[in-house]
């Protein structure tokens, strides 16, 4: 039997209630996605998917070698050598299989242009390398915005439109493979990630549509209640705390717009791939690298392990025909247009996409294939990027700031977007407990320095020297691709 194609979609900051089938779900406003929607109607849907290093690269690295961020420690190795070089890549495996291979858009990866298993990779630079030899100059980022300020901006007609070059770009790699071979293709959008730029006709549908709002908590009913370790990533990134509702609504208006400009690609893309008879036979997966709080707790950007943050929407959609909404989906009771409520995260990417290939996971692999029932029942889940730390079992989530100390503790089944603090309710005591025995034994294994919950001091963020900020001016070259 031949081996099925294999297509991974990603998107860049994009939270997993920022997506039409999901926000209408949860009763909330969310950005129009029809042909997301209709990725997840056909597939299976993964309600928690979530991050354990909520950064591009270190995520990035996790889909490549199936490992979480505290076995790879990208983190650490930001201007070194990361841990794809040493192992056993997704891409290298399936090239070594016979499939073509191909990454296009955002890879994030260090140094820039290693490809890692990849044959082929076509980066943002290479797309606008593409545009001037046409004659169509590009002016970089015309609107001067930062790549992590919330302040949004409508985009200029002489900036590049990102999102159409990566998704006419897959389009033509469709239309320009070698048939011979299947193929697996990463199509890999650097948005919703700020700047916040969508064009006029995005930003003009969402005029007169509901955007919601921020959700507080207990414990963060304004800036000077949050723990100040909590605080550090928006003081550093964006200063978000300086908008006022009015203005996070004009945030979220442009992140919705930004989303619905990745959906209408999309949608050229779904349909390239009926036209050419490959849905039938091709392998969907949909995620993204990390979330983004959008104003919730009045934080911004990522690094938190709050649910805005490290919650994802993640998609899988085996093959089939374009108009086939039931049936078996996966290797398991789970329909077409079904829910699946396990706890999993972009680990389990490369053994599902592996086993989709008909190929094994190699050692160094430590996710799960998800077309298989779970064996360990509710899973663990762990989060780590220091100071930040989490862990969720039993429907509850505790936070961790080394920073400071700071716990909080959230009851996630009755409160999932954390706004009522447990930890020092009595009756949550042994849940605490619990959780934190959980925690502590992993850094004692992964992060030593951090073991017994050890903290350093809160952060002075009234202190230039710690709060260095940085809110992402890129024009050049830099050393990874941080176009977006």
């Amino acid at each position: 039997m031949a081996r099925p194609n294999l297509l991974l979609i990603t998107t860049d900051q994009q939270r997993f209630d920022a997506l039409g089938v999901v926000a209408s779900a949860l009763g909330r406003a969310g950005p129009l996605t029809p042909h997301l929607d209709w990725l997840a109607d056909t597939g299976t849907r993964f309600s928690r998917c979530y991050v354990d290093c909520p950064i591009c690269g270190p995520s990035r690295q996790t889909i490549m070698t199936g490992r979480p961020d505290y076995l790879n420690r990208a983190t650490e190795r930001e201007t070194g050598a990361p841990s794809m070089a040493s192992l056993p890549t997704l891409p290298a495996l399936l090239t070594r299989a016979g499939y073509q291979t191909r990454a296009i858009g955002k890879m994030h990866f260090h140094p820039m242009r290693a490809h890692y298993g990849f044959e082929h990779v076509e980066l943002p630079y290479d797309m606008l390398r593409a545009e001037r030899r046409a004659g169509r100059p590009t002016d970089g980022f015309a609107e001067g915005l930062g790549q992590n300020e919330m302040t949004p901006a409508i985009r200029r007609a002489d900036s590049p439109d990102l999102t159409r070059l990566t998704g006419e770009r897959c389009i033509e790699f469709l239309e320009t493979r070698d048939e011979t071979r299947p193929f697996f293709l990463w199509a890999s959008f650097g948005k919703p990630h700020p700047p916040l730029d969508p064009g006029p006709e995005a930003w003009e549908l969402y005029a007169d549509l509901p955007l919601g709002e921020a959700v507080r908590g207990d414990w963060s009913e304004n800036w000077e209640a949050i723990p100040p370790g909590y605080r550090l990533p928006t003081a550093t990134l964006n200063m978000a705390q300086r908008l006022d509702e009015s203005r996070w609504r004009l945030a979220r208006r442009a992140y919705f717009a930004l989303i619905t400009e990745i959906d209408q690609m999309l949608g050229r893309l779904f349909s390239r791939l009926r036209e050419r008879n490959l849905l039938a036979d091709t392998w969907i997966v949909f995620a993204s690298d990390h979330g983004e709080m959008l104003g919730d707790h009045g934080l911004a950007a990522k690094q938190v392990m709050f649910d805005g943050a490290i919650h994802v929407p993640l998609i899988v959609r085996a093959p089939g025909d374009w108009d086939v909404y039931r049936g078996r989906v996966l290797g398991h009771d789970i329909p077409r247009g079904g829910v699946d409520g396990r706890v999993c995260t972009l680990a389990d990417l490369m053994p599902t996409l592996l086993a989709a290939a008909g190929l094994d996971a190699p050692g160094s692999c430590v996710g799960q294939n998800l077309a298989e029932p779970d064996p360990q029942g509710d899973r663990v889940f762990i989060g780590h990027h220091d100071p930040y730390y989490a862990v969720q079992a039993d429907g509850w989530r505790l936070h961790w700031c080394a920073a400071g100390g700071e716990t909080l503790l959230f009851n996630l089944d009755d409160d999932p977007r954390e706004t009522r603090d447990r930890a020092a309710d009595p009756e949550a005591a042994a849940i605490r407990a619990r959780l934190e025995k959980r925690l502590s034994d992993h850094l004692a294994a992964h992060a030593p320095d951090r073991a017994g919950l050890k903290a350093g001091p809160a952060p002075d963020l009234e202190d230039a020297r710690t709060v260095r900020r940085w809110p992402g001016f890129h024009t050049e070259i830099e050393p990874c691709d941080t176009l977006h």
